[in-house]
């Protein structure tokens, strides 16, 4: 009958996934109260109990036996040390067992955990797991959650206790959600045999058919759980829309919500004349920042990242990072104040806006270069400011605009000042001095509108077009009898096309009365007086 009762209390070899880390110490210096070594944290999270000696821990190397003859009990932990540090550990009175321990390095290793030869876990740890810059450089544990998987790197994070750690006790971190947040795409790498998709954490889940390369899906030609290549031919000029799909989730069971997606191009080398230099502000309001317009003037897809901008006369070169992809005749905006560009001139579409450092430009007379990867001049602009209009005074946060695509960029006679009837610049936008008209003339869009009453034709449109650059305009409205109303412009810096719209009321802003009306346009220039044309239209009720 004692045989029987002996053999019924032997120790019983589990399933290996009863026995798992829950702390453990890689770097204990500087000491926040611990022994100063490496320890492993061990707990039964099953029901009966297990033989120590079947317990073994390896770490990129051959494994180590725990070795003692005695029994982790369910629900027990049971703190792993070098065994020459065994007395210090046992003054702290917690369960400890003394043993050829395998080192650990700092920043990242992998511990392995063995029980009668079967692999528990292989925790792959680095440095980022910590989770905390004031925390990561020695002397506190890592711990486990209790929450995912053992081996997520979701599930652990540096000890919060102020010792360093809690070593044969209830974990800090025991029950705290350290990780609310699904995998994110960290880079998209393309070179001359496909390209590698790398995510920030390991991803979960059935991954056979999550990516899609213009619709259709395609499979890694390799993988590990967090980096994916794709060894694949695609035609350089092209651009491959990769798209993944949210059926995936890091080891902590987070999904992401929406389909990620990445442009992929292998782009050709730009040749001189692909690129133009369009538009150029170099002397901008005070607190504002430069900006130079950008035409693809070529029939490819053009990616502006590596291309090098510099300024000849002062020797400096800054090149664009970006990685923005430029269609055939698409305009693009490159400077050093994003915010500036957007807020100053509201009709600019912020998409085509890139944030770059570009070399400062004297507001006097400069250079401005492209250069491509491969150390060709792709374009040049020698600017100055006696190209702008003659009668504008001041010049600040007035950009000069290219007349002719076509026509050579250092000829003087190609550029002009933007109209003041687009604030002064058009980045992003057709430029207000392009146009090849006959004649300057201005006309109603309709003679009759009701600015008073809902509906259509609530404002008076004046559009007009100028035979030349540096057309510029006073418009005023007159009664029948001869009394000015308003004043619609001034002196205006009209665009090569445009339109000045009246809304019924005076210059104080009261509303007028219904009745016919004279607009009278004057035009002048640098040349000397222009034209004087007069409209009627009629105010409707």
């Amino acid at each position: 009958m004692l045989s029987l009762l002996l053999m019924l209390l032997a120790p019983v070899v589990l399933p290996a996934q009863r026995v798992i880390v829950t702390e453990f110490m890689a770097d204990p210096t500087p000491s926040r109260g611990l022994p100063l070594t490496e320890f492993i944290e061990l707990y039964n999270s099953g029901t009966a109990p297990v033989a120590l000696q079947d317990i073994a821990i390896a770490s990129g190397g051959r494994a180590a036996s725990a070795g003692a003859e005695d029994v982790l009990e369910p629900g027990d932990f049971l703190v792993l040390v070098p065994i020459d540090s065994l007395e210090s550990w046992r003054r702290l009175n917690v369960p400890v067992v003394g043993m050829a321990l395998p080192g650990l390095t700092n920043t990242a290793d992998v511990i392995t955990l063995l029980v009668a030869g079967d692999t528990v876990a292989d925790i792959h740890y680095t440095k980022g797991w910590y989770g905390d810059p004031d925390r990561d450089d020695g002397g506190y544990s890592l711990e486990y959650n209790g929450l995912g998987p053992p081996d997520c790197a979701g599930s652990w994070s540096a000890s919060r206790a102020d010792g360093g750690g809690t070593p044969g006790l209830r974990n800090s971190l025991d029950g705290l959600l350290l990780d609310s947040s699904p995998p994110a795409l960290r880079t998209v790498n393309l070179d001359s045999s496909g390209f590698t998709v790398v995510f920030d954490e390991p991803l979960s889940g059935n991954l056979a058919e999550i990516f899609l390369l213009d619709g259709a899906v395609i499979r890694p030609t390799w993988q590990t759980n967090m980096e994916f290549v794709f060894e694949l031919s695609m035609d350089k000029g092209l651009i491959y829309k990769l798209s993944i799909v949210p059926n995936y989730s890091d080891c902590s069971g987070n999904f992401p919500v929406d389909t990620l997606g990445a442009d992929l191009f292998a782009p050709l080398p730009i040749r001189s004349g692909d690129l133009l230099i369009n538009e150029l502000l170099f002397d901008p309001v005070p607190g504002g920042g430069d900006f130079v317009e950008l035409l693809n003037h070529s029939e490819q897809v053009i990616s502006l990242r590596g291309l090098q901008v510099a300024n000849t006369f002062t020797g400096v070169t800054k090149t664009v990072t970006a990685n923005h992809f430029l269609g055939p005749q698409e305009l693009v905006v490159l400077t050093s104040d994003r915010h500036h560009v957007v807020s100053y001139f509201p009709a600019a579409r912020s998409e085509a806006i890139v944030e770059t450092e570009l070399p400062a430009l004297a507001n006097e007379r400069g250079n401005l270069t492209l250069v491509a990867t491969d150390g060709t001049e792709v374009d040049a602009f020698d600017y100055h400011e006696d190209y702008h209009d003659a009668l504008l005074n001041p010049l600040e946060g007035v950009s000069l605009e290219r007349l002719d695509p076509d026509a050579p960029t250092q000829d003087p006679a190609n550029w002009y000042s933007a109209s003041s009837t687009v604030g002064f610049g058009t980045p992003t936008r057709p430029n207000s001095q392009l146009g090849d008209w006959e004649e300057t003339t201005f006309f109603l869009e309709t003679e009759s509108f009701s600015p008073f009453t809902a509906g259509t034709n609530e404002l008076l449109e004046v559009r007009y077009r100028t035979v030349r650059p540096g057309v510029q305009a006073t418009v005023r409205v007159f009664d029948v009898a001869g009394h000015p109303v308003r004043s619609l412009e001034r002196i205006a810096l009209l665009a090569r096309q445009g339109s000045i719209f009246w809304d019924g009321r005076d210059d104080s802003g009261k509303p007028m009365p219904v009745g016919p009306y004279i607009l009278l346009v004057e035009t002048f220039s640098a040349a000397g007086p222009g034209e004087r044309i007069k409209l009627v239209a009629v105010l409707a009720g």
